[in-house]
């Protein structure tokens, strides 16, 4: 999938009826944060503290999620340095 300057590869894997595996890439010098909330997940990308661009050293992470009501509704949400937000890939995955 295309990769973006806080997020370089991601897939998704469906690991059980109810649950998948979330496998992304982020630069050696940001840290992520999974939440949880009204029904959808959102994994947050952020520079370390002190860090003005992000690395172009990737290192992989993964998270498990389950279905809630019957679809991960999911969004990486990247915070550059001095910049907006990029609320994006968003993605919508389903036991079917």
């Amino acid at each position: 999938m295309a990769t973006y300057t806080m997020l370089g590869m991601y897939t998704y894997e469906k690991i059980s009826s109810d649950d998948f595996k979330i496998c992304f890439e982020i630069p050696d010098n940001c840290n992520y944060v999974l939440n949880q909330a009204s029904g959808k997940y959102t994994i947050e990308i952020h520079l370390n503290g002190g860090e003005k661009s992000p690395s172009t050293n990737f290192d992989q992470h993964s998270e498990s999620v389950s279905l809630i009501n019957g679809e991960i509704d999911l969004t990486f949400e990247q915070y550059p340095h001095n910049s907006p937000m990029i609320n994006k890939p968003k993605a919508i995955l389903t036991d079917s």
